[in-house]
């Protein structure tokens, strides 16, 4: 479920990235909460805006977001 996954900043942390997200791995998803530490705050923002257009991507590309199809008008046979 990465296009709901929201990266903040890290409390007390500059190069770190922090994503709250849910894990469903066993039969109920859970709360997860990963944090990513980064070796300074100009790596953190570019992963931050790589992820962010990752999200775009999956969001234009899911098949929620394509119209629906109508299916075609009866054929009708004259015997």
């Amino acid at each position: 479920r990465s296009v709901k996954m929201k990266l903040q900043p890290e409390i007390g942390s500059r190069g770190s990235v922090d994503c709250k997200s849910a894990d469903y791995a066993d039969e109920c998803p859970k709360p997860e909460n990963l944090v990513i530490h980064f070796l300074n705050a100009e790596n953190s923002q570019k992963f931050k805006v790589k992820f962010e257009e990752s999200q775009d991507k999956i969001r234009k590309k899911s098949k929620y977001n394509k119209p629906e199809k109508t299916p075609p008008p009866p054929t009708f046979v004259h015997i």
